[in-house]
């Protein structure tokens, strides 16, 4: 049995509510200004004195899980185990004087980290605001420090604080902290805590026609809120409200009217939270409310009065770890603890007792995380989905425990289960089971509002499976004849025989037979038995009693490699006393004459023949047999591997690509390897090894700039012979430059490899800044150059070669190469637009390289007689007279701007 605790070992929200009860963080109260106080690790709780507590009101105490007292507070102060003040345990922004103005909150993953959330008080105009501190208990040799002090998180807080773990919640590793403001009636704040610490926004809720709340109180399963207050016509109402754990909000207000107008007014759910407790202070009175009525009218109408005898003041229900209720009560004379014992039973059967403990008491009792009260131990006793279990392929086995009407149960999966929605449905796997297999069930158990959850895993096991191996036809009064089956850890075997007696072996993998006499329906059985006792089906193989013995035909290779026809080993199943006799056509015994084990040599390749003889002699019979003959193709493996096409991938020439196909088949789980070596180097290197059923890889580390690469790909075939590829070389594309006749040359090393040849080549070129290579010329499969390329085209110039198979769909791709030049602008200073066609414009020869570019022309005096941008060199002059002017030429490839005169000669 596995528990999800082991799976939420961080989150210490209750799992959902079974973790809560093996916690003592409520089995210690302090409260009062007297140092009085409970310890409910005792059974009936024992009187505490010595407590260092100061306060008129709110108080909070903390203990772990053992119920051992870690520290408590009053808001203002924290005192640790030895009632000394925490270390930075003063100054807290709470109030002595705050009706529920404290409560400590663990945070969810951690072991020793508590916060502690306080409000200001009435009197102090509520001026300080909802405020948390932190307390980390590894601090200070485990007597606690505070680190962390007074964070706000909203103002003009009121006194009322509650949090819960919310047993039912969707993610358990969080707490939930309930307050209200004094500026904003009506609206309830929830602030939740989970193990990234207190979330600052809150969740807020909207109470309708609610104007303020006194008092508040979560369900011990946190799945509702109760509270007294006023609503927006003054009038005292309790509110009932549904809680959402899963996302922090509430809903489902009700609002059960109530006489009294005592401001000092309480309430207090039940251990089981189906009744609800309601006390008033200066007019005494202690009711019941049932809160399965789903109407608030039908709760007050119900309601039982409780308290028989006048108190003076009955005030601070609540509820402890013992699953009892109890208030502090005033009867003018002495303050005692009163207490009900049992607030889960309807009317008086709750017994109510106003002097449990004489002499202590206080307005306030301590405010706890209600979930660490949550009590239901039949819940925790009944999350149990059994013991996991081994179990046979459609064996029936039970799952989980008894069940109890009170609980609801979920088993997920629900797969070859009975019922999903049982205590202790019945588990059956329908179906074949070729190997273990381990499923696993989630138990869900609720009470309604908490859940607890189990595990269990059933291992299903496959049924055994036999088979027998041994001789088929035997002799009459043959015997010791073994018969055997596989052998499996932790398995047993159960051999019958008919026609024979099973002379040794029972229970083992294998057996001997003393056979009888001549029997036409003898026969041989095993049932198969696993370690935990699954029976497989028993697997039965007839024999043949008889003095003619049909002996079966030799097993071995039917189908042999050429390489391989030497030492090829051929058998029968043998019978003891047997003398077998091996013939073979195309081949020779070499050895194994006289055994049920030959080893044979075959010829060539080709069909040939196999067979044996058989003689046994018993105590007064001969018997003889032959068997049927074997042919055994001897054959030569065709497997090829060819080359599809080897390219570069990449510009800079790193990397390849390689594809080939095999014609046949290549040795199963063998390796393909890959290999290369430079052009010139005789020495092949393996750069990869790749699965048999790859047919490419890329290759990297590349010098393909510089060098020329040949590629082969090398694996075994069936036969375990090593088979080649034909060599495939890579391209080299190199670049010259004649920069003064403005020209540029390409020449690469050809492709080879392909059967047919290369079809033709293409040159694809990529000019200054363009994003993408375009086609620039096609030439023929035998021309390996390119010349007299015009380099006034762009400044940089790349290039690419890119093969074209004849008369296959492949194609291989050169390296890049880059060629850049200057292109110099040498602008003149004289033209003459006389219309002779020459020297008619001022033109600027290459000019059209540079389009970013912008002419302006002055006259002598600077005034600007032309202005072009992306000049192109076709001005005329105009109608300006000859002379000198002055130009600008700004050029934004270069970034700079040309100045200079020019002439014009008319």
């Amino acid at each position: 049995m596995r528990y999800f605790l082991q799976l939420y070992l961080a989150l210490a929200c209750c799992l959902t509510g079974g973790a809560a009860l093996a916690q003592g963080q409520a089995n210690i109260w302090y409260f009062g200004n007297g140092g009085a106080g409970l310890d409910f690790n005792l059974r009936p709780p024992g009187v505490l004195t010595g407590g260092a507590l100061l306060a008129s009101e709110g108080v909070a105490t903390m203990a772990d899980s053992t119920g051992r007292l870690l520290f408590y507070t009053n808001g203002e102060r924290i005192w640790n185990r030895e009632h000394r003040v925490m270390a930075n345990g003063s100054d807290l922004a709470g109030h002595l004087s705050a009706r529920q103005g404290v409560v400590i909150v663990p945070q969810p993953g951690s072991k020793t980290r508590y916060f502690v959330f306080t409000t200001d008080a009435l009197e102090n105009r509520f001026a300080k605001g909802l405020r948390y501190s932190v307390v980390d208990m590894a601090r200070q040799s485990g007597l606690g420090e505070v680190t962390t002090r007074n964070t706000l998180l909203h103002p003009l807080a009121e006194e009322n604080l509650a949090a819960t773990g919310a047993c039912g919640c969707s993610n358990s590793g969080r707490y939930w902290v309930a307050a209200d403001r004094q500026d904003r009636p009506g609206i309830l704040y929830a602030y939740r805590v989970d193990a990234g610490g207190v979330n600052p926004q809150p969740v807020e809720t909207l109470l309708p026609g609610v104007a303020s709340i006194t008092f508040l109180k979560f369900s011990p399963a946190g799945d509702r809120v109760a509270f007294t207050g006023l609503t927006d016509s003054d009038a005292s109402v309790i509110g009932i409200a549904d809680f959402d754990a899963a996302t922090g909000r509430f809903s489902e207000l009700r609002l059960i009217p109530v006489v009294s107008r005592d401001y000092h007014r309480a309430v207090e759910f039940s251990g089981d939270g189906k009744l609800l407790y309601f006390t008033t202070w200066s007019s005494p009175q202690l009711t019941q409310y049932d809160l399965s009525h789903a109407s608030a009218g039908e709760m007050a109408r119900t309601a039982l009065p409780l308290v028989q005898r006048p108190v003076y003041s009955l005030n601070s229900p609540q509820l402890a770890s013992d699953g009892k209720i109890y208030l502090s009560a005033y009867d003018g004379k002495q303050t005692s603890m009163a207490v009900l014992e049992h607030p889960n039973l309807k009317g008086p059967a709750s017994l109510f007792r106003q002097d449990a403990f004489p002499g202590i008491g206080a307005y306030m009792l301590p405010n706890f995380v209600t979930s660490l009260l949550y009590r239901n131990e039949l819940l925790a006793q009944r999350a149990d989905a059994g013991p996991d279990r081994d179990v046979c392929a459609n064996e029936p086995v039970r799952l989980g425990s008894a069940p109890d009407g009170r609980l609801r149960y979920s088993w997920s999966t629900g797969a070859h289960l009975s019922d999903s929605t049982v205590a202790s449905p019945e588990f059956r796997y329908v179906g074949a089971v070729d190997r273990k297999k381990t499923l696993q069930y989630v138990l869900t158990v609720s009470d309604g509002p908490c859940t607890r959850r189990d595990t269990v895993e059933v291992t299903v096991h496959p049924l055994p499976r036999a088979a027998i191996s041994g001789p088929r036809s035997v002799c009459p009064m043959v015997e010791g004849v073994v018969y055997q089956t596989d052998a499996a850890q932790g398995h047993t075997f159960r051999w019958r025989v008919r026609g024979g007696t099973v002379r040794s072996g029972q229970g083992t993998a294998a057996v001997t037979v003393d056979w009888g006499p001549t029997n036409a329906a003898a026969w041989v059985e095993v049932a198969p038995v696993n370690g935990i006792g699954c029976v497989g089906p028993p697997a039965r193989m007839p024999v043949r009693v008889n003095v003619e013995l049909e002996t079966e035909t030799p097993q071995g290779p039917q189908s042999v490699c050429l390489n391989q026809r030497a030492g090829n080993a051929y058998h029968v199943s043998p019978a003891s006393g047997s003398v077998y006799t091996w013939g073979a056509l195309g081949g020779r015994v070499v050895s194994g004459q006289g055994s049920a084990r030959a080893v044979v040599d075959w010829d060539g390749t080709g069909t040939k023949k196999l067979w044996v003889q058989e003689q046994s002699v018993t105590v007064d019979t001969v018997c003889y047999g032959v068997s049927d003959t074997l042919r055994v193709n001897v054959f030569q493996d065709p497997t090829a591997i060819a080359i599809d096409f080897v390219t570069i991938n990449d510009e800079e020439g790193t990397e390849s690509l390689v594809q080939w196909r095999v014609d046949g088949a290549l040795s199963a789980g063998g390796a393909t390897s890959l290999q290369r070596r430079a052009e010139g180097s005789p020495v092949w290197a393996e750069v990869a090894s790749v699965p048999n059923t790859r047919r490419s890889r890329a290759d990297s580390g590349l010098r393909g700039r510089e060098e020329v690469y040949a590629y082969r790909v090398v694996a075994r075939n069936g036969c375990g012979e090593e088979v080649a590829s034909d060599v495939h070389r890579t391209i080299r594309l190199r670049g010259e430059a004649d920069a003064g006749e403005k020209t540029l040359t390409l020449r690469w090393s050809p492709y080879e490899g392909w059967e047919e040849g290369v079809l033709r080549y293409q040159v694809w070129r990529r000019l200054d800044g363009q994003a993408d290579y375009t086609l620039l010329q096609e030439v023929d499969g035998t021309t390996l150059s390119l010349p007299g390329l015009n380099a006034t085209e762009g400044f940089t110039h790349s290039y690419r070669v890119k093969a074209m198979a004849a008369g296959k769909p492949w194609e291989s791709w050169s390296n890049s190469t880059e060629l850049s030049f200057e292109h110099a602008l040498n602008i003149p200073n004289i033209f003459s637009p006389n219309g002779d066609g020459m020297n008619d414009t001022f033109f600027i020869p290459q000019i059209e390289l540079y389009p970013d570019n912008e002419l302006v022309v002055v006259n002598r005096l600077g005034r600007e007689v032309f202005r072009r941008s992306d000049y192109r060199g076709n001005w005329t002059g105009g109608d300006l007279s000859a002379g000198v002017y002055y130009y600008s030429l700004y050029v934004g490839k270069l970034g700079r701007t040309l100045k200079g005169w020019v002439e014009i000669v008319r």
